[in-house]
């Protein structure tokens, strides 16, 4: 018998803690929003691109697919978030 997945919560950013913890508990992911500025999310973006040419397809297996680019911490790869508080 296959699994349920669980559909994934949404958040404001301004959420407490105490209704997104419990989420990430039971289900293993919680949506928040508007973490970033959307200028922000845009420049991030923009220079993803890099990385998915790069290192996007070093995960390619039977297992994974062929067909999706992944790249790990994706937020390491990215130089504006690098001076975001």
């Amino acid at each position: 018998m296959a699994g349920v997945m669980a559909q994934l919560l949404y958040f404001d950013r301004n959420a407490p803690d105490e209704e997104v913890i419990p989420c990430l508990l039971r289900d293993g992911a919680a949506v928040v929003l508007n973490q970033v500025s959307s200028q922000v999310a845009r420049a991030v973006y923009g220079e993803f691109r890099d990385s998915f040419d790069d290192i996007g397809r070093f995960d390619e297996s039977d297992f994974n697919g062929y067909k999706t680019l992944r790249i790990g911490r994706v937020l390491a790869v990215s130089p504006t978030m690098e001076f975001t508080p």
